[in-house]
């Protein structure tokens, strides 16, 4: 038994013994019958605003979490778009580095032609011709 069943018993019990008997009884009953009610309308719209509260906090939470996921996509591909570029420079600065040692050898070769005695500018142009293909 609960609170409640203790508390009507011993109503039930205190009416028997008194003066009004039965009638006591059934008044003190019907008295505490809409109380009980009430109370249960009361708790079951508290709790509905409390799930009505509950599923609007959630409902943000998921917003909050989708902008995040959405945020997190954006922020990968602008990462990628970024590696991207990064590899293009390395190609470029590869392709510009074969480029500069070409040109260095081709300029170590111009300068062993000029410093050679028995050269003239005949064979050095001939040597030498339009330089390298790039430079062309």
């Amino acid at each position: 038994m609960n609170a409640d069943q203790w508390v009507t018993l011993a109503q039930i019990v205190g009416g028997a013994m008194g003066t009004g008997g039965l009638a006591a009884v059934a008044r003190s009953m019907l008295k505490r019958r809409p109380a009980r009610v009430a109370a249960h309308v009361q708790l079951n719209q508290a709790t509905l605003e409390w799930a009505e509260k509950l599923e609007a906090s959630a409902d943000r939470a998921w917003k909050r979490a989708e902008e995040a996921e959405a945020k997190a996509e954006q922020a990968n591909e602008r990462a990628e778009e970024a590696d991207h570029r990064a590899d293009r420079a390395e190609q470029t600065a590869r392709r510009v580095q074969v480029q500069v040692d070409e040109l260095a050898r081709y300029l170590e070769m111009v300068l062993r032609l000029i410093h050679d005695p028995d050269m003239t500018m005949d064979r050095l142009r001939r040597s030498v011709g339009d330089g390298p293909a790039h430079l062309s």
